[in-house]
């Protein structure tokens, strides 16, 4: 778990460190996030990833 106590832009690194090991994913906290094992869902930025970003993941009203 890294801190970051100063508000501002960051810089992670992440580096290959065996050729077998892959990230699955990197989970930014900003607050509220409950304790877990287990991932929070996925969050779907529309620049970045637009086909995830026009799949509706609830029914509407949900």
């Amino acid at each position: 778990m890294l801190t970051v106590d100063a508000p501002g832009e960051h810089v992670l690194r992440v580096f290959m460190a065996a050729p077998a090991i892959a990230v699955d994913q990197i989970v930014v906290d900003t607050g509220g996030l409950q304790v877990s094992y287990l991932a929070p869902p996925e969050s779907c930025h529309p620049v970045f990833n637009r086909q995830a970003a026009e799949v509706r993941w609830l029914p509407e009203g949900e």
